[in-house]
């Protein structure tokens, strides 16, 4: 695997933990892009996400709301405020920014 897909592969697992860990104080996470880009391309692929989730999780993690509640997409501040609170939550599970053996530096 490429170091960067490696890497990206590593955060979208660390967030999956991080959903799985704070699902009471985090009440709607907001994936950055890198992780969302790999969260839609692992649904498309249902019995793998769904045996994944299982494994993982214990229960299918779904997107968009679905998950948690749904937010109103017009309201830019709501999505402003749980994107903070992930990244609030991000920084108190991973104090070293979530970098893993594969990179350097948080991408």
């Amino acid at each position: 695997m490429l170091p960067l897909l490696a890497c990206l592969n590593c955060r979208y697992a660390k967030f999956l933990i991080l959903r799985k860990k704070r699902s009471v104080s985090l009440s709607y996470a907001v994936a950055p892009l890198d992780i969302q880009f790999l969260w839609r391309t692992h649904t498309s692929m249902t019995a793998t996400y769904r045996r994944d989730c299982q494994a993982l999780m214990g229960r299918m993690l779904l997107n968009d709301g679905e998950d948690a509640g749904t937010i109103d997409r017009g309201m830019a501040g709501a999505w402003r405020f749980h994107y903070a609170e992930t990244q609030k939550e991000w920084a108190q599970e991973y104090p070293s920014g979530g970098a893993c053996k594969w990179c350097c530096r948080v991408v």
